[in-house]
């Protein structure tokens, strides 16, 4: 059917009275085809539509009174208008590869009033959703739409201000590298939104901002956010009060979430905070007088945050998980020793510029450990040996290491022992000492070359052998 340039009614007049019945129809790879012409009556009880490949369609039939489901894919942008034109029964549309489509034709919007679902994938052209974006500005629509999702969109560059999308509960928006603004004004009516999620906008500057007004999101469980410039959603009137969590990571211009925000995020869960230059920390300068956050707030990550020179984690009495790693900047860290219920801590691969690990009194609680070295370590924090209880312990990333501490057979409790990329690590504690290990069941050697020569089980044994040949899972790699 590639050939086909124009089908028209006349061609399946002998099939009329099977496609007034016809419930779903696929179009597919007819890559010539410009026309489609049929009579306004013929497809009365059509339920869904797939049009695919046909890159060239310009003009298509429009009066499909009882369609609810539309996939258009690689479509020309004038065969997409043509098609949606006189829609109003829509509930769910994709609309994905139409190269040159700049806009949605403007009754999409306002003629499909039941609409809930809504993708657009991949229209490298589309810059709006309407060609005049003052004629939308402040437009209060009535709308069912429950999930939005446009990604890989290239060219688009703003969401029009359009209000009354109270029913969105799922708003995904990737890979538009032109996107500059998301207004207050459609934001704020937001008000079912369960999960926001931006990623990979760079020129993205202005989330949440402009349009005046206060944002709510009372109903918003996970927010994630990645590879921005800057948001505008962290300010003190702005309350995310059924939040559990919260991702960002590569927001350029993100340099403090405040405490008393975090106070009012009386459901938060998980908050991670990745690869942001200029995040500094939580403005913590008056901790003492504050109470601690939400009893459920149990996981915190930052990592690969180097203007953040300090954490202090009074007030965070609640978490059972931490991780801070690869924050270059970091010379202290406070209040870890009132952590009371922490289970799982990774720290470290900080700067070379510290000598010694930043560590406080360490939490007798911990049942795991993870601690990344860097160049200038020497040694392990001398504070591990107190860690009686611990289960599992993770060593990686000490490449001056060269001898593991007699100290280590007081962790009595020991289950797992992964020792990593320790590149000049050669003993392990005496014999005697690892024979204290005896809850040690798994030991897990990888990309330390020197101790992995001195391990070798094969003819009479390297003299790390004996050491270890008790344990039951051995893995050396």
């Amino acid at each position: 059917m590639g050939g086909v340039k124009r089908i028209c009614g006349s061609l399946q007049s002998s099939l009329s009275s099977s496609y007034r019945s016809l419930k779903t129809l696929l179009v597919w790879g007819m890559e010539n085809l410009e026309e489609w012409v049929e009579d306004a009556a013929t497809f009365p009880c059509l339920k869904k539509m797939l049009i695919r490949h046909c890159p060239n369609l310009r003009r298509a039939p429009h009066l499909f009174p009882s369609l609810k489901s539309l996939e258009l894919n690689e479509v020309g942008g004038s065969g997409v208008i043509s098609i949606t034109d006189s829609l109003t029964s829509l509930t769910s549309l994709t609309i994905a590869n139409c190269d040159d489509l700049t806009f949605l034709p403007e009754r999409l919007l306002r003629q499909n009033s039941q609409l809930s679902v809504a993708h657009l994938r991949c229209c490298t052209k589309l810059q709006s959703f309407v060609p005049d974006q003052q004629g939308f500005e402040g437009v209060l629509l009535e709308s069912s739409l429950r999930k939005l999702v446009i990604n890989y969109c290239d060219a688009l560059m703003y969401i029009p201000d359009v209000r009354g999308f109270t029913s969105l509960q799922n708003l995904r928006i990737e890979d538009c590298l032109e996107l500059e603004t998301i207004p207050n004004g459609f934001l704020r009516f937001l008000v079912a939104l369960k999960k926001l999620r931006i990623i990979n906008c760079p020129k993205l500057n202005n989330l949440g901002g402009g349009g005046g007004g206060e944002m709510a999101f009372p109903s918003l469980q996970l927010m994630n956010v990645s590879n921005v410039y800057s948001i505008s959603l962290f300010g003190k009137r702005n309350t995310l009060n059924s939040l559990t969590r919260l991702n960002i990571s590569k927001v350029q211009e993100l340099k403090t979430i405040p405490m008393e925000l975090l106070q009012s995020f009386k459901h938060l869960q998980h908050l991670q905070i990745d690869d942001c230059p200029s995040f500094e920390g939580f403005g913590l300068s008056t901790i003492k007088e504050m109470p601690n956050i939400n009893p459920c707030f149990h996981s915190l990550y930052i990592g690969d945050c180097p203007a953040m020179s300090s954490v202090d984690l009074r007030g965070f009495a609640s978490l059972t998980k931490i991780a801070i790693i690869r924050c270059q900047g970091l010379k202290t860290l406070h209040g870890l020793q009132f952590l009371t219920v922490l289970e799982k801590l990774v720290i470290g691969a900080f700067s070379d510029d510290l000598h010694c690990f930043p560590l406080p009194n360490l939490i007798s609680s911990l049942d795991e450990l993870h601690i990344l070295g860097w160049h200038a370590l020497q040694s392990l924090p001398h504070q591990l040996q107190l860690l009686t209880t611990l289960k599992i312990l993770y060593i990686g990333l000490f490449d001056c290491l060269t001898v593991l501490p007699e100290w280590l057979g007081n962790l009595t409790s020991l289950e797992t022992l992964y020792i990593a990329e320790c590149e000049n690590l050669t003993h392990l504690p005496s014999k005697e000492q690892m024979q204290r290990l005896t809850s040690l069941r798994k030991l897990h050697i990888s990309n330390c070359p020197r101790l992995k020569e001195r391990c070798d089980r094969s003819g009479r044994g390297g003299p790390e052998w004996p050491k270890i040949s008790h344990i039951q899972f051995l893995r050396i790699d």
